[in-house]
């Protein structure tokens, strides 16, 4: 699972691992500051929409000079261990700027240009690999690219995430991927057993939990995000990129009723595991990989969104006791 947040036409953070043992909860590229940003010169009126019953989100800019889009998708992993972002632009010419921090923007990485259109990046546990079909820059610590482009024509970057022990990622192929992703989406949707008068807002719903599901493990997060406050400059901003069993036993329940159940038999295989052991040890959360220590840690050396601090990553309410749960979890294991 990956956590991205957009702001205008930028990405600005990107979570490859929601939660690993001890201090270091999540591994994260941060694009702070400078964000993965793909800008259309001349800039014009912009409307953004999400590709329904997909994961898949295209911008539209236009100006006197023309039209161009914007589409953004993470390929579904099915046969790579590798995860991929893939931003295609279509249309005018434009910029691309990309500054890479790792570790919750407190480290800068190595970075390298084997090739004039591919760029590498390591420091620490990770590695990531930017594709592009133009020549790629990096004066002061930003890779950069400028294009100019027809009508008809298409752009696609690709930036691939993976640990650094193992051998540089390999990125994807963006417009087959996009095609493997186009048509992934609906398939999974027409599996969908509602017919009723919301079925749109249904099927949403239900990718939306897709999404925040880890094929691997069958874990469902809470939330893609840690930091987000309630208002901003607020310091209620936690961190809910964690497996509660209370909200995973509600999305559980919806992708029974939806006619979901492999889903479901996946999440109660990760609960059993997730709960083995004492009885009075069972915790209101866990990590999407079914770790019980979550700790909670404050990064004082980032601003927050909208100056909302503290960031926190990890969650001290694992160790709460919290009695409903335990009522959610029989219903779903009696559901399922």
């Amino acid at each position: 699972m990956v956590d991205i947040r957009k702001v205008a036409d930028g990405l600005y953070k990107i979570c490859h691992s929601f939660s690993k043992p001890g201090p270091r909860v999540g591994q994260k590229i941060e694009l702070e500051g400078t964000p993965w940003s793909v800008a259309l010169h001349p800039r014009g009126l912009q409307s953004r929409e999400a590709v329904a019953r997909s994961w898949e989100v295209s911008v539209e800019s236009e100006t006197d000079e023309g039209a161009a889009t914007i589409i953004d998708f993470m390929p579904v992993r099915i046969d790579r261990q590798i995860s991929d972002v893939v931003r295609i632009v279509a249309g005018r010419r434009g910029r691309m700027e990309l500054s890479l921090r790792f570790d919750y923007g407190r480290i800068i990485p190595w970075s390298a240009r084997p090739r004039p259109r591919t760029a590498c990046a390591r420091a620490g546990p990770h590695a990531v690999r930017l594709m592009a079909p133009v020549a790629v820059h990096d004066p002061d610590q930003t890779l950069v690219a400028a294009f100019t482009i027809s009508e008809g024509q298409q752009v696609p970057f690709s930036l691939a995430y993976s640990e650094s022990h193992l051998p540089i990622p390999q990125s994807c192929q963006p417009f087959a991927a996009l095609v493997e992703t186009e048509r992934f989406w609906p398939d999974w949707a027409g599996r969908c057993h509602y017919d009723g008068p919301w079925k749109d807002a249904v099927m949403r719903s239900l990718v939306t939990v897709k999404v925040l599901t880890c094929r691997p493990s069958g874990g469902i997060v809470a939330a893609p995000t840690t930091s987000w406050p309630e208002h901003p400059g607020g310091a209620r901003n936690w961190d809910y990129r964690f497996c509660w069993l209370r909200d995973a036993s509600f999305s559980l329940v919806s992708l029974l009723n939806a006619g979901y159940r492999k889903e479901a038999e996946n999440w109660c295989n990760w609960l059993l595991r997730a709960v083995a052991g004492a009885a009075s040890q069972v915790q209101p959360l866990y990590g999407i990989g079914a770790e019980h220590r979550n700790d909670e840690v404050i990064l004082d050396w980032l601003p927050g969104f909208a100056q909302s601090r503290p960031v926190r990553i990890g969650n001290a309410a694992y160790k709460q006791l919290q009695i409903d749960l335990f009522g959610c979890v029989r219903l779903c294991c009696t559901k399922s």
